[in-house]
């Protein structure tokens, strides 16, 4: 069994999108805020805009030999656990 947590750069709800992209135009602006780093935290919201969408991440677990694989959404799919099994 795997387990993989992953941040996701869309929510399960589309009323909320905007907001969810809205924070992650701001994560920079506070890393730069609290830890002087501006740079390390837009690379944080850039990797996490450009990151592969769950239903892409499911397939691709598919496709590495997994025959099962769950995804379990958190913070209205903000972030996601993969359960993946191989028989």
């Amino acid at each position: 069994m795997f387990y993989c947590l992953e941040f996701s750069p869309q929510t399960e709800y589309q009323k909320i999108q905007p907001l969810y992209q809205g924070y992650l135009k701001l994560i920079p602006h506070i890393g730069k805020i609290i830890a002087k780093d501006s740079d390390s935290y837009q690379y944080l919201s850039d990797s996490i805009v450009n990151f592969l969408k769950p239903n892409e991440i499911k397939q691709k677990m598919l496709n590495a030999g997994f025959t099962k694989v769950q995804i379990i959404p958190l913070c209205a799919g903000v972030c996601n656990i993969y359960v993946c099994t191989k028989n």
